[in-house]
């Protein structure tokens, strides 16, 4: 589990990051396929939808992190629409994320709430990815 300061902090802050979801994932692919251009080939059948059904993920993990139940449900269905995505991808992935959050949000995402967004990101990758 993540400490109460952290859950706190991400509950106070999603509301901010699902109205600015959409520029996050665009951001946050943008910066990983720039970085890591070997990783292209993992989302070139992926739909123009795809970001979107990301950012839905990345809002869902905010409402599940405190259930246990329900975050392996979910990361069940996260795993399935990433078959062939390594938990070294999935690493990546989410430090552009973060990184995304942090240009995007801007002075609107105080250290406190991306340090919330990291140890709730850390938490479903160590325990259930």
């Amino acid at each position: 589990m993540i400490s109460e300061e952290h859950f706190k902090n991400l509950q106070k802050s999603a509301p901010k990051v699902a109205d600015n979801i959409h520029e996050i994932t665009e951001r946050t692919f943008t910066l990983l396929l720039d970085a890591h251009p070997e990783l292209k080939v993992l989302f070139k059948d992926v739909s123009r939808e795809y970001p979107r059904e990301f950012g839905s993920a990345v809002l869902a993990l905010s409402s599940l992190i405190d259930r246990p139940d329900k975050l392996q449900l979910f990361a069940e269905k996260f795993k399935a629409m990433h078959p062939s995505v390594s938990p070294e991808a999935f690493g990546l992935m989410f430090e552009a994320l973060l990184r995304a959050m942090k240009q995007v949000m801007g002075l609107k995402a105080p250290p406190k709430a991306i340090n919330a967004w990291d140890a709730a990101i850390t938490h479903f990758r160590e325990h259930y990815l």
